[in-house]
């Protein structure tokens, strides 16, 4: 007999979902930039800066940013750089256990001393233990040994093609102007970072001078951050630090007026070089009450030196010198927001209101699925029967025969009497069948319901097989009828295997969604109350209120979507479990009709095509823009958050406010006016310069001042030569005068790095052959210092220490005896200071100090 197809039975498919909305906002392209971290300050501060860019991103993948850790500290975790969440390019450094044991390298008193090590002392370290030139916990402030660790990292060369790579990467990245930057954090009073810093940015910057030789038109502008608790808060050894940190810092800047060879490996192309530019570009200070705060004013900056407008800004003022970096901002959570919404999100499509049945088991605490009573299989069985329509058909008393009183005898008689269809009409109705329970149907009141659950189909396939095995298949007669149902049975079976298996892959990623869920819940509650920055942010102390404000928001999201307040029904008729055919066994697959229909076979897949959805619905948080977050602010809390924001005892120089772009038309702009007019303008403060970018997630207003230099004490740590050799010269000055000099000027460290240039410009000096006459004008009528017919000094950088450090540049073949002048060196200065006593006022008298003791 003919029978009708099964699947003619079959509701029509449903209509796709379209693509969820996300937010309409277009970033500009930011500044490609290579963040380097030096030391556990380092860590720190890239960790606080990927947590800034992140809000500010809202998880936008592939940002032009690479971030890069250097420390010799093993003990720090190498797992995480806090979460590399929506940042690929991360990578941590730690220099190898041989590097980190000192003793197994350190130049010994007995032997001779490289050339390019003379800025090291052997004799400071000859009664060390093993365990004070252990390196392996970090170098606890002790910069000189850091440096000398990092000498033997350079040598070995692993580290030089890390910082190559990394350059080069940096390179790769497309830029809309030709700028990019590398951007150096450092606490400037420990021992990696403060010993570290100038010469992983002479390295980087020598990198630059070579791409300038090939032709690379744009090349990176290099930025140093230093960071640190207030004095108060150092011990001397980290006072002694920062102040030789910055004294070589002063004279390594100078190397564009007076270039300076640096070697940390002979005859290397890059490691040994004579510097002809400063290592930084720019110089910035931060300074928290804890290293974490610092951290924090740290990443404020960098998100302003990202975005092309705020960051010319910033850098408009003078180059070369040290600003001090004061943040303060009114921020809000977008990223936490988002990626707490997104999860509830993801949550609600896979649990058991719309695809899932599962559960956490008390005992086990593991995810697994809702159990099924005999009883209630028995009832799933007979809702089945009752739900095929239409009855008759021999796969309605297929199903009747196992629920039925009269058991298989109606399904046999019928066959017997009709005759019974082939085996591929009984799996088409087995398919069809299943999907219809699968797939759910329309309920009176217009709703669409799931009539089967996963779990739940698969309790009732197998009693289904069970009984056919057990009931039906003993009574059939031999023949085509007893393959039928034996094949029936075989595919019931394999289609229950099949969602199980789906049950079972599901479990661990429901269950890993839901522990992230709770892990971004507890890093919000920590982040709104941290120190340092001031969060727009309605949550409270109460657990299960955050918790509905979360589902709120992801309802706000899904009926966005859906189109429709009842979103468990839209969302249960375009999401389901589907069975189909294939090569004569069925398969089970996820079908999910969003824009067009598509079929998930494994779990993972799944998840991953549900999250792209969800990232895109999740957008829709009104708390992801700073911009809505004000204008649902009461007044008064509004004029707190603007006197907030303002340090009315801060002398700043400059002071610059950075504020989100909003169109002129939006309703948002007022709400941003209204805010920027009540921020106050002390006095004493220079006048802030406003500006729009793209990130939505703070308003910041940083001041900066010129860094003032501090008195430096004597004895200190310097790692660098000429420092090292400038300290020796003034020792034996204090020495021989009997009285105390301060740290010779920047020039003169300069020059007294160059032994034999300086003892012949002391000489001609003193022959009288280094002169200022008052014919020796430059263009612009400046008297400068001559050696003969060689001007030794320029412009209004014309003391008789930039003679000194000029000379050693300019004098290629520098004599070492000279003929008497008529009017030989005047020392009338030095003569008049030694009789007056005190610290000397004019540099001159440095100068002259150190030429009388060079013989």
């Amino acid at each position: 007999p003919e029978y009708i197809p099964p699947a003619i039975r079959s509701p029509a498919p449903p209509s796709p979902l379209p693509l969820p909305s996300g937010l309409a906002l277009v970033r500009k392209t930011v500044v490609p930039t290579l963040f380097i971290g030096l030391g556990g300050a380092g860590r720190q501060a890239l960790s606080a800066v990927q947590e800034q860019l992140r809000a500010a991103h809202l998880d936008a993948k592939n940002q032009p940013y690479r971030f890069l850790w250097l420390d010799l500290d093993a003990s720090l975790p190498q797992t995480e750089l806090l979460t590399q969440r929506g940042f690929d390019n991360v990578r941590e450094l730690v220099a190898p256990k041989d590097i980190r044991q000192a003793a197994q390298y350190r130049p010994l008193p007995n032997k001779p001393l490289p050339a390019h090590l003379n800025w090291f002392n052997p004799r400071d370290y000859l009664d060390a233990t093993r365990d004070e030139l252990e390196l392996s916990t970090g170098a606890k402030g002790r910069r000189v040994l850091a440096r000398l660790a990092l000498f033997q990292w350079l040598n070995q060369g692993q580290l030089v093609t890390a910082l190559k790579e990394e350059y080069q990467a940096l390179l790769k990245n497309t830029s809309v102007d030709g700028n990019r930057q590398i951007i150096l954090f450092a606490e400037r009073t420990g021992g990696v970072g403060c010993g570290w810093i100038v010469d992983i940015a002479r390295l980087f910057r020598r990198m630059a001078r070579q791409g300038q030789l090939n032709r690379q038109q744009f090349v990176p502008e290099i930025i140093g951050v230093l960071s640190s608790v207030p004095d108060y808060r150092q011990s001397l050894q980290q006072q002694q630090n920062r102040h030789a940190l910055d004294k070589e810092i002063e004279t390594a800047q100078m190397a564009g007026a007076f270039p300076q060879r640096v070697t940390y490996r002979p005859d290397d192309e890059l490691l040994d070089r004579t510097d002809t530019e400063s290592p930084f570009n720019w110089l910035f200070s931060v300074m928290g009450q804890e290293p974490s705060l610092a951290a924090i004013q740290s990443a404020a900056l960098s998100a302003i030196l990202v975005e092309r407008y705020p960051r010319w800004t910033v850098l408009s003022h003078d180059k070369g010198q040290c600003f001090s970096v004061q943040a303060q901002g009114i921020h809000v959570m977008p990223d936490l927001d988002y990626q707490l919404v997104k999860r509830e999100v993801l949550l609600r499509l896979l649990g058991a209101e719309v695809l899932l049945d599962l559960e956490l088991d008390p005992a086990s605490q593991k995810l697994v699925v809702k159990p099924v009573s005999e009883s209630q299989a028995e009832k799933l069985l007979i809702q089945w029967n009752r739900n095929e329509q239409p009855k008759g058909t021999p796969w309605q008393l297929l199903l009747y025969s196992v629920v039925g009183r009269e058991g298989s005898a109606q399904f046999f008689a019928v066959m017997a009497e009709k005759g019974h269809p082939d085996l591929v009409w009984f799996q088409q109705a087995l398919v069809a069948s299943l999907t219809r329970q699968l797939r759910g149907h329309r309920s009176d009141d217009g709703r669409w319901v799931r009539t089967w659950m996963p779990g739940e189909a698969v309790v009732a396939l197998r009693l289904f097989a069970e009984r056919l095995e057990q009931r039906v298949k003993p009574q059939t007669p031999s023949g085509e009828l007893t393959k039928i149902v034996t094949q029936v049975i075989d595919l019931t079976r394999s289609a229950a295997t099949q969602l199980q298996h789906w049950l079972t892959e599901f479990a661990p990623l429901y269950k890993e969604i839901g522990q992230q869920q709770r892990q971004f819940a507890q890093q919000r509650d920590t982040t709104k109350n941290r120190q340092g920055q001031v969060f727009i942010d309605e949550s409270t102390n109460d657990k299960s209120a955050n918790d509905k404000r979360i589902v709120q928001w992801a309802n706000q999201a899904l009926q966005q979507w859906v189109g429709s307040v009842d979103i468990t029904s839209a969302l249960c008729e375009r999401l389901f479990f589907t069975a189909r055919l294939d090569k004569n066994d069925v398969v089970i697959v996820l079908a999910v009709y969003v824009e067009d229909r598509q079929e998930l076979s494994s779990a993972q897949a799944a998840k991953k095509l549900l999250e792209s959805y969800t990232d895109t619905a999740a957008q829709q948080v009104p708390t992801l823009k700073i911009e809505g977050a004000l204008a649902h602010i009461e007044v008064k809390k509004l004029q707190q958050l603007t006197r907030d924001m303002v340090d009315a005892e801060h002398n700043a120089e400059q002071v610059v406010m950075v504020m989100p772009t909003v169109a002129e038309n939006s309703k948002m702009a007022p709400v941003l006016t209204a805010f920027r007019k009540r921020v106050p303008e002390p006095a004493g403060q220079a006048q802030a310069q406003y500006c729009y970018g793209d990130d939505h997630s703070a308003i910041l207003r940083i001041e900066l001042q010129t860094e003032r230099l501090p008195e430096a004490p004597g004895n200190l740590p310097f790692v660098q030569a000429a420092e090292q050799a400038a300290e020796a010269a003034r020792q034996r000055a204090i020495h021989q005068f009997q009285t105390e000099l301060a740290i010779f000027p920047p020039a003169l460290r300069i020059a007294i790095s160059h032994p034999e240039a300086f003892r012949s410009f002391s000489r001609a000096y003193k022959a009288g052959h280094i002169v200022k006459p008052d014919t020796a004008r430059d263009e612009r009528g400046i008297v400068q210092w001559v050696f003969g017919e060689q001007f030794l000094t320029f412009g209004d950088a014309n003391s008789l220490a930039d003679a000194a450090a000029n000379y050693s540049y300019l004098i290629k073949n520098p004599l070492t005896t000279f003929t008497e002048c008529e009017q030989q060196g005047d020392f009338s200065k030095l003569e008049t200071w030694k009789a007056s006593g005190g610290l000397p006022e004019d540099e001159d008298v440095f100068v002259l100090a150190a030429m009388t003791i060079e013989d």
